[in-house]
């Protein structure tokens, strides 16, 4: 469930307007790498990635949960975050061995697909554009 206070500042929504619709950079070579990553809800509704990250400017390699999410690519090969883009190797669900074990394939159940956050983030971005609207009237 999305916290509606997400919604209340008009400079906080050009912000997350700005974000969803930044477009994917040519060349994500320089963009940091997670890998082992899974998509997490937050307790405001956003969607964070979790994973083990490389070649971040201040983070180096490690562990992390970035900031929210705001758009995901078709592919699951990138994702936009409020700080920046993140290229995606596997995730976490990918990697588990489900059909081998089906308690990993319970597990893998319990995580957000790329398809299902991009799904979540069309609704983020569908109220942001109506909330705009709204206020700039």
């Amino acid at each position: 469930m999305l916290d509606p206070r997400l919604f209340q500042s008009y400079d906080h929504l050009v912000r997350m307007h700005g974000w969803l619709i930044d477009p994917v950079p040519d060349d994500p070579s320089s963009a940091p790498q997670l890998s082992d990553y899974t998509i997490a809800v937050d307790p405001m509704g956003l969607l964070r990635l979790v994973g083990q990250v490389s070649g971040h400017p201040r983070l180096g390699r490690r562990w992390i949960t970035t900031s929210p999410i705001w758009q995901i690519d078709l592919q699951g090969t990138r994702a936009r975050t409020s700080s920046r883009w993140y290229r995606l190797a596997a995730g976490f669900r990918d990697s588990l061995e489900t059909e081998a074990n089906p308690k990993a394939a319970v597990m893998a159940e319990q995580f957000l697909s790329p398809a299902d956050a991009i799904a979540h983030l069309g609704h983020i971005r569908l109220i942001v554009e109506r909330e705009l609207g709204k206020q700039a009237h």
